[in-house]
This record gives structure tokens, sequence and C-alpha cells, in this order.
């Protein structure tokens, strides 16, 4: 696996290492057809078990023969909405990038795919010191809509924001920033960048997670 693909996995897990921080689950939302982020947990934390959402039918089922024994993967899509189908808009030439915002002119494939909340999976998820991981292309604000009462299970979050989308509808970081925040989080780290879009990884934790030695976050430095 290239460093190029195990970036946001590699930055996520160094600076856990840094805080020492090791959760006791992984809920990850959208994991990608070159899912480099596995390899990285794999490396760091080989037996903490992952709960996995992959919305993309095509991509859930090249994934099924690598899945470790510790992961489960599931074929939704990640919204508000308990239940129900939400249409998946893709491009055959980069099909990392599926997302549930209309992208109809500009992508040659989409799908009917079932959809589900992160709170329906609350059994899944037992104690308070996990790490939530999401990449659901411009969705992470309604998936965090639908697992607010997870998210009192969460320790930290790594969230991929884009400040300048392709589509209107994309949520906004200020957005999810805001919720975040009145959750109990607290934005200490961004890492991942792609300055032609606004494209960036953050990393949010509980107060009790906060280094101020290793932050991005002026106002953390402030308290230093």
């Amino acid at each position: 696996m290239s460093r190029i693909r195990r970036r946001s996995g590699s930055a996520v897990t160094e600076y856990c290492g840094l805080i020492g921080f090791r959760p006791s689950m992984i809920i990850q939302v959208g994991v990608g057809i070159n899912c480099g982020e596995w390899d990285c947990f794999q490396d760091a934390w080989k037996d903490v078990p992952v709960l996995a959402f992959e919305a993309n039918p095509e991509i859930y089922q090249s994934l099924l023969p690598a899945v470790p024994d510790n992961y489960q993967i599931v074929n939704r899509a990640v919204t508000d909405q308990m239940s129900g189908f939400v249409t998946l808009y893709g491009r055959s030439r980069h099909r990392d990038g599926s997302t549930i915002h209309d992208r109809s002119g500009e992508v040659d494939r989409n799908w009917k795919v079932e959809q589900t909340r992160l709170d329906e999976w609350l059994q899944h998820i037992p104690n308070l010191e996990n790490l939530l991981w999401l990449d659901c292309e411009g969705a992470e604000l309604l998936a965090l809509k639908g697992g607010e009462h997870m998210l009192k299970h969460v320790a930290m979050i790594n969230v991929e924001l884009t400040g300048n989308p392709r589509v209107d509808t994309w949520c906004k970081p200020g957005e999810v920033h805001a919720l975040l925040s009145r959750a109990g989080f607290v934005q200490v780290w961004t890492h991942t960048h792609r300055s032609c879009i606004g494209q960036f990884d953050a990393i949010y934790v509980r107060d009790r997670y906060i280094d101020h030695r290793f932050t991005t976050n002026p106002q953390l430095l402030e308290l230093q």
C-alpha cells in the first residue's frame, strides 16, 4: 500500500500515539476501494474491532474477501434516516467519490442503497473510548445528526471536511464543527490537506485527551 493511500490513517494513528489514545472500537463511515486506513489500524491496533459502513455496493463486494476477522462491514449509506433507500451517485473513473448528493449531470452510475442511522447500531458500541471515522463524501453532517446518542460513546473523531465542494448541498465545515462543539468535542489537529477544494481532515477529541503540545488549534495554543 502506497504512502499516499495510507496518509490519513497514518496521521490519525500517529497522533493517537502522541497523546496516548488507544480506541476500544473504531466506527468507520466510508471505507473506499483502497481502504488504506485498514492497514494503519491493523499495524497500530491489530486486536481493536472495527464496525465499517460502505454505501457503494460494488466497493462493498470488492472488500469482502479482505475483511479481517475482527471487522464487521455493512453495506449501508449512513444518514439521519432510520430506514428506506437513498440514491448513491458515482463515477466509474472515481469509485471512491460516490455520494448521496445529486451529481446526476456529472456521473455515469447510480444505485438505490439502504440507509441507516448510527444510533441504530448502539448495541455494537458498548463503551466510551471509541474512535469515529467519517469520510462519506459530503454526508458527514447527516451521519452525525443520525448518531447524536452514539456520540456519547466516542472519545475521538476524524472527519473529512470540504470548504469548496463541487455540490452545493455538501455539508459545510462550520456546520460540522458547530455540532461537534455542542457535543463536547474540541478540534486539535488537521491533516491531509487538498487546498484546491479547501479539503482537510480534522481530529476532534474530548477534553481529557487534549494535549497542548500537539495541536494546531490557536485557541488551545493560547492556553499553553
